[in-house]
């Protein structure tokens, strides 16, 4: 990606490997978002995280998935499977064979709201992709220590569950997946007695998002989670 230099520092570094050869250079637009690629089923876009160092956080959008076709009715209709079916589907009108006309949006249902996930990387402001990450399934956003510890997360670059909580009700999404966690914690298998695990930031988190439908949950490695479809 190529990052305007008024924003973030610039870096004389060699080149990765990975940029050297077959690279795409992709600039921010005027919103200061970078699109980084379109397929037929998914959009992903880039935003500008505050950090020490350039960081950056990604949303996976999934387009919107096609209303289904009342096969039955059409079929009441006397209109078997078929090109007429594939003309409703492009948004075309069809005639029965009693004159009458059908119109896709008769027989087609709405479209599905596609499946959304943002990732944010290292951050102690995130509030740039805001508009990107509003409506997300899954909220990926960086929880580094604790909120008393606020003043210190900040000063390095980092958030707390208070900051990511916050953030993921401004986004208004449903879960909110908290990684990133310092050394100081333990994982919660791993905590011995009298040591800090994770789940102090989980606390946190779960106390700020009391008064709302958000669920948090911590990251772990390898952990995998399934987005359903809407």
């Amino acid at each position: 990606m190529v990052w305007n230099v008024d924003f973030f520092e610039r870096s004389d570094s060699p080149l990765h490997p990975n940029e050297v050869n077959n690279g795409r250079q992709i600039s921010a637009d005027s919103d200061g978002i970078w699109h980084i690629c379109e397929t037929e089923n998914l959009i992903i876009k880039a935003g500008p995280l505050e950090h020490r160092i350039p960081s950056f956080g990604y949303v996976i959008d999934e387009k919107p998935l096609p209303g289904k076709l009342n096969v039955e009715y059409l079929k009441e209709k006397g209109i078997k499977p078929g090109p007429l079916y594939g003309h409703l589907k492009q948004g075309k009108p069809i005639v029965c064979p009693d004159n009458t006309v059908i119109n896709p949006s008769d027989v087609i249902s709405p479209e599905q709201p596609g499946r959304k996930v943002s990732i944010m990387g290292d951050s102690c402001g995130s509030y740039k992709m805001k508009h990107l990450c509003f409506g997300s399934d899954y909220l990926v956003h960086e929880s580094t220590l604790e909120n008393s510890m606020k003043e210190n997360a900040i000063e390095k670059g980092h958030s707390t569950p208070k900051m990511a909580a916050d953030f993921a009700k401004e986004c208004q999404v449903k879960n909110l997946v908290l990684t990133h966690f310092s050394q100081r914690y333990k994982t919660i298998e791993a905590a011995e007695e009298g040591e800090v695990s994770v789940k102090v930031l989980l606390d946190e988190a779960q106390k700020e998002l009391k008064d709302c439908s958000i669920n948090a949950l911590i990251a772990r490695d390898f952990l995998t989670i399934p987005v359903f479809k809407k």
